[in-house]
Formats: structure tokens, C-alpha cells, sequence
């Protein structure tokens, strides 16, 4: 899905889920708990980083965050590919994400 366009615009949270499904399968997961970042560097590497190691907390501490692109979902998975959920917010164009982790 590398070079797919996914048009946000035209986007449902029906249309949504099996894009996302299909990410979830193409995503390579990272050893990494977070997403690398050099503190003594300031970049819009190191601010894409800390938003994305951001909502990773937030949602690891049981709570839900909101993200806008497509890239963004991909890195999420990179770190919770087995747990992340997202919906597609027409109202808002974003996606709202959060964990689901089954209760034993």
C-alpha cells in the first residue's frame, strides 16, 4: 500500500476497515517500545517522534488519542500492531485510536 492514495475526503469508517486490516498484515512491527528520537536535536523529525510517542502513551495508559493521516496509523502499528484500534471520525477527519487488549 506503499504507493496507494488513500483519499480522506471520500473515506467511511466502513470503507476504512479493511484498508486498515491490510496494514495491519503489510506493517513490519519494531522491537522499539517508542519511536526513536534525538533530544539534544531539535527537528521535525524529533517533533513527528514525540506526537507519535505521544498517543502511543496515551493509549497505553488506557485512553484514546486522535491522529489525521494515514502515516500516521502505519506508525502506530509499527508499536501495537496486535492491539491498536482505529475509527475513521467522518464528522472530524481524523482517526480516533486506541487499545484493545482482550481481558483473560
Amino acid at each position: 500500500m506503499t504507493k496507494e492514495t488513500i483519499l480522506l475526503d471520500s473515506l467511511t469508517n466502513k470503507t476504512w476497515r479493511p484498508i486498515f486490516e491490510r496494514l495491519r498484515l503489510e506493517v513490519d512491527p519494531s522491537p522499539d517500545r517508542f519511536m526513536p528520537y534525538s533530544p539534544n536535536r531539535a527537528s521535525s523529525k524529533n517533533d513527528y517522534s514525540l506526537f507519535i510517542n505521544s498517543i502511543l502513551s496515551n493509549i497505553r495508559s488506557g485512553g484514546s488519542d486522535y491522529c489525521f493521516k494515514v502515516s500516521h496509523i502505519v506508525d502506530l502499528l509499527k508499536y501495537e500492531n496486535d492491539y491498536l484500534q482505529v475509527e475513521w471520525l467522518d464528522k472530524h477527519k481524523c482517526f480516533k485510536v486506541w487499545l484493545h487488549r482482550a481481558t483473560q
